[in-house]
């Protein structure tokens, strides 16, 4: 397909509009008009951290439907953030800082740690690393409103088929992310993330969320009701590799190693190299682990967009699994080298 795919969303009687950017397109843009849209996704990073709100959004990807309460507070400078399921498997996130706790009550089990990453998937987080660099341009898409709020439509159009496209909804009272979409390049829709309701505000919070809900319960409380699984094999700073065994030689365009640590897998109980790499909004992980003690992942867990690659390379096997096409995670499992000091 010629040019690079824009997802323009149409009125509520057109639903999804297809057009096609030409080759070179990027040069073509207004300058100025590119730096005012790079701005507004700053000041929706920032806001998303920073802005209380409470409310409801849902998910979509695949057959699968999620409805999640979500309610985030600055308490004495520090981020809090409640995040209860409404259909399905009952499901109870609670984040303050880095620390995370999710509960599953039917199953009667918990997990404890430090996981940053555990997040809504209304965070700006995911566009933290969108600069005029990345292999994206961004097209502004009109006025529309979203849980009561008018908002401004951005679609975040990828340069070639490697990744994916983005469609974000920004609020204009308050610059939050109300909305984002994930697309293939073809046009068809992966992965729909919107608040139905939300409540911007430093005080009010949805009638069923209680203060209390927004501070950890604790490792020793949980016990009493749950089976607890502690992990705490985030990577640290002295887990980064000086002078690692393996590389990444000849990404794909644009995807640049962003991390390189040394982990722990606690169920196998060894260690493993995990390499992260990107190109400022799409992410890849790469898990380099001894072939006589890995586990070969099952395509089958993975949700639809969402890619996996496996490799036996010098006696060691390599995965990698990222929200990118299969094209892209079968490059960067070719790319990986021994490093040759």
């Amino acid at each position: 397909m010629a040019g690079v795919l824009l997802l323009a969303l149409g009125g509520a009687s057109t639903g999804y509009a297809h057009t096609l950017v030409e080759p070179g397109s990027r040069e073509k843009q207004n300058q100025s008009d590119q730096a005012v849209l790079y701005q507004l996704f700053e000041r929706m990073i920032s806001a998303m951290k920073r802005q209380n709100y409470s409310g409801r959004y849902f998910r979509v990807r695949g057959d699968q439907i999620e409805v999640m309460e979500l309610t985030q507070r600055h308490i004495n400078g520090v981020h809090h953030e409640y995040l209860r399921s409404l259909n399905g498997t009952p499901k109870i996130i609670r984040r303050v800082g880095s620390d995370c706790e999710c509960i599953w009550p039917e199953q009667g089990e918990a997990l404890v740690g430090p996981f940053p990453q555990i997040t809504s998937r209304l965070s700006g987080s995911r566009f933290a690393g969108l600069n005029k660099q990345a292999p994206y341009q961004l097209i502004e898409l009109g006025r529309y409103r979203i849980a009561g709020h008018y908002c401004q439509q951005i679609a975040v159009v990828p340069d070639d088929e490697l990744r994916y496209g983005y469609k974000v909804c920004i609020g204009e009272e308050e610059p939050l992310l109300l909305r984002m979409s994930i697309y293939e390049r073809q046009g068809t829709p992966i992965e729909h993330n919107q608040f139905s309701h939300i409540i911007i505000d430093s005080h009010q919070m949805i009638a069923t969320v209680n203060e209390s809900d927004l501070f950890l319960l604790g490792a020793e409380r949980l016990q009493e009701e749950f089976d607890v699984v502690t992990l705490s094999n985030q990577p640290k700073v002295a887990d980064r590799i000086e002078k690692p065994r393996f590389g990444i030689h000849n990404p794909p365009k644009g995807f640049e190693i962003r991390s390189h640590t040394r982990r722990e897998n606690p169920q196998a109980q060894q260690t493993f190299e995990h390499i992260v790499v990107s190109d400022g909004l799409a992410t890849v992980s790469l898990f380099i682990e001894e072939q006589s003690r890995s586990t070969k992942r099952s395509q089958r867990m993975l949700e639809p967009g969402v890619h996996m690659a496996q490799r036996e390379f010098e006696s060691m096997h390599i995965t990698a699994i990222g929200d990118v096409p299969q094209k892209t995670v079968n490059q960067l499992i070719e790319s990986v080298v021994l490093v040759d000091y």
